[in-house]
C-alpha cells in the first residue's frame, strides 16, 4: 500500500495531511487485494487515483464518516471502477481544473492539500528543483530541504508587502541551499536574467544551469513563466496568477497520468 502512495509522489509524512483520505485509500486497497481478478498494477493505479482525487476534492474532510460509508456501500454494490468513474464525471469538470484548483492555490499554507499534491506531482515525475542542475524536489523533501520564495520575502517586505502577500503558495518553491544563497534578495528580473545570461557566458552567478534549453525545461517543470526574467515587484500579482494556472495544469496532467 505504501509503495502505491509513495509511487504517486507522497514520499514523506509532511506531504500527507488528510488521514481520512489515507484511511479510505487503505480500506480500498484491502478490498481490491481480495479480488484476485484485478491485477496488482491496476490495484496500485486505482488506490493512487482515489487518494489524489479525495485529497483534491476534500471528499472525506467534512462529515467524512458519511462520505466514507456511502462510498464503501457504493463500491460493494457497483464495483470500484464504476464508482470512481461516476465520481470523476460528477466532480472533475473543466471548471474544477481551471477555476477551483487555481483558487485552491490562493493560500499561504505549505500544508495546503492542493499545494502538497503539486509537490507530489513533481516528485512522481522525478523533477529537478528550480535552477539546480541535478538536485531533485524528491531529495529536498526527503532530506529536510526548505521551501523558499521565488519573489524573495525580504525584497517584497521592503516594498510594503504583508505576510499574506509574500507567503502565497504560488510564490513557494523548493530550492537547494546554494541556489537560494545565490539568489539572496534579488528581484526576479535580476536573478532570472543572470540565469539566462550565464547560458551564453558560461560564468555561473545564480543556480547551476548553463544550457538554455535545460533552463527553459527547468522553469517549465517548476511552473515558472518564461517572462519571469522581466518581472519585478510591479508584476507580482500577474506572476502569481500565471503560476497558479500552470500549477493547476500540472496537477491535472499528473492526475490523469496515474
Amino acid at each position: 500500500f505504501m509503495i502505491a502512495i509513495k509511487g504517486a509522489g507522497f514520499v514523506s509524512n509532511k506531504l500527507v495531511t488528510s488521514n481520512m483520505a489515507l484511511d479510505f485509500a487503505y480500506t480500498l486497497y484491502l478490498i481490491l487485494k481480495k479480488n484476485e481478478s484485478i491485477a496488482v498494477g491496476e490495484v496500485k493505479r486505482l488506490v493512487q487515483k482515489w487518494y489524489v482525487l479525495s485529497v483534491l476534492t476534500g471528499r472525506y474532510s467534512s462529515s467524512s464518516e458519511t462520505a466514507f460509508a456511502k462510498d464503501l456501500r457504493a463500491i460493494a454494490e457497483f464495483g470500484v471502477v464504476k464508482v470512481l468513474n461516476d465520481i470523476e464525471n460528477a466532480t472533475l469538470s473543466d471548471n474544477f481544473w481551471d477555476v477551483k484548483i487555481v483558487q485552491d492555490l490562493e493560500y499561504t499554507s505549505t500544508n495546503n492539500p492542493t499545494f502538497l499534491v503539486f509537490l507530489a506531482a513533481q516528485i512522481a515525475r522525478n523533477e529537478v528543483s528550480l535552477l539546480s542542475n541535478n538536485v531533485s524536489v524528491r531529495e529536498l523533501v526527503l532530506l529536510g530541504g526548505d521551501i523558499h520564495h521565488i519573489f524573495p520575502k525580504d525584497y517584497l517586505k521592503k516594498l510594503g508587502h504583508e505576510k499574506s502577500s509574500y507567503n502565497q503558495d504560488a510564490n513557494y518553491v523548493y530550492l537547494d541551499k546554494p541556489v537560494n544563497q545565490s539568489i539572496g534578495n534579488k528581484a526576479p528580473n535580476v536573478y532570472f536574467e543572470e540565469a539566462f545570461n550565464q547560458c551564453d557566458t558560461k560564468e555561473i552567478k545564480v543556480g547551476a544551469i548553463v544550457d538554455k534549453q535545460q533552463l527553459l525545461d527547468n522553469l517549465k517543470m517548476n511552473c515558472i513563466p518564461e517572462n519571469v526574467r522581466y518581472m519585478d515587484e510591479s508584476n507580482y500579482a500577474e506572476f502569481l496568477e500565471q503560476r497558479r494556472k500552470m500549477m493547476a495544469q500540472k496537477i491535472k496532467e499528473y492526475y490523469y497520468s496515474l
